[in-house]
């Protein structure tokens, strides 16, 4: 096209994007910035200085269904996996609280999820 340079790409004509989120997203983010917010946030410092891990807290979080987001059919509630989701929670995690927000990302299962044998994928991944 006559008056653009090489490193331009062509306009995009008739092509229409949608960067905003889904339902499902806004839904986990909704419940889990007020879950980390009402629940994790107030204890935080108590729980950091604490030598036990905190499984009730644990458990608190397992019943958002957050942990399976990424960790494959049998323990994602959603119909696939869905990386912005899963980066939603951990975002809003982490507002709270880093240690369960990392737990919560789907980086320590997934290789177990792939790869481990169907009793070390039941017993280890959440």
């Amino acid at each position: 096209m006559p008056g653009l340079s090489h490193s331009e790409p062509p306009p995009a004509e008739g092509i229409a994007v949608d960067f905003g989120l889904n339902e499902d997203q806004e839904a986990f983010r909704a419940a889990v910035r007020t879950f980390a917010r009402e629940k994790l946030a107030p204890g935080y410092l108590q729980r950091a200085k604490s030598e036990w891990f905190p499984w009730e807290v644990h458990r608190e979080v397992a019943a958002l269904g957050v942990f399976g987001l990424l960790a494959g059919e049998a323990f994602n509630p959603l119909a696939h996996e869905d990386f912005v989701a899963a980066g939603l929670v951990v975002e809003e995690l982490a507002y709270a609280q880093v240690k369960t927000a990392t737990r919560c990302s789907g980086v320590d299962s997934r290789p177990e999820r792939r790869f481990g044998r169907w009793r070390v994928r039941v017993r280890r991944t959440p």
